[in-house]
């Protein structure tokens, strides 16, 4: 009779089973009004993530990048003439790590916006100390007389260079300067 040994194996190994997770954050401090970057950034690599992972509403989907396996990209444009905030909703149904753990899906994400331009609501004026009020008044302007304008917008508004307001001054239309 042979009389021989057991052979024994020792080791470890570690199980990954933690689900993946994954964070929004985007590129619009504040109030958005125009086109938002999301971006997804997973706490480990995943695979299975895509644009059809992704409900926009307040917004329409654009481009999709991979930039890498933890991070993708989505740009959103909102809604014209609209205060509807954007708002992401987020499957990860399909969406695993390398050990086949499905990541945990981030809540829904909003980003306020306001693309509705502000409008003009009155026009006041002063001449000489008197008070012009609405459109058509008619003044004599003497030399050196300055007529100014107030304009009310519906919101806060920012008048650059580049904007320029034309008065009809007896039939001669004058650019008027800002201050």
């Amino acid at each position: 009779a042979a009389t021989g040994s057991t052979p024994t194996a020792t080791g470890s190994f570690t199980a990954d089973t933690t689900a993946p997770t994954a964070t929004i954050t985007d590129n619009a401090a504040g109030t958005a009004t125009g086109a938002v970057t999301f971006t997804y950034t997973f706490a480990e690599a995943v695979t299975g993530f895509d644009t059809s992972k992704v409900t926009a509403t307040g917004g329409t989907k654009g481009t999709f990048t991979a930039v890498s396996s933890t991070v993708y990209t989505l740009v959103v444009t909102p809604t014209a003439n609209s205060t509807a905030s954007i708002v992401l909703a987020t499957s990860t149904t399909g969406v695993t790590d390398a050990a086949g753990n499905v990541a945990t899906a981030p809540a829904n994400y909003s980003q306020v916006v306001d693309t509705v331009a502000p409008t003009l609501q009155g026009v006041t004026g002063n001449l000489s100390g008197v008070m012009m009020s609405g459109y058509g008044r008619n003044a004599n302007l003497k030399a050196d007389e300055f007529v100014y304008v107030t304009l009310d917008f519906s919101e806060a508004v920012t008048i650059d260079s580049n904007v320029r307001l034309r008065l009809d001054m007896g039939g001669s239309t004058v650019e008027a300067s800002y201050d």
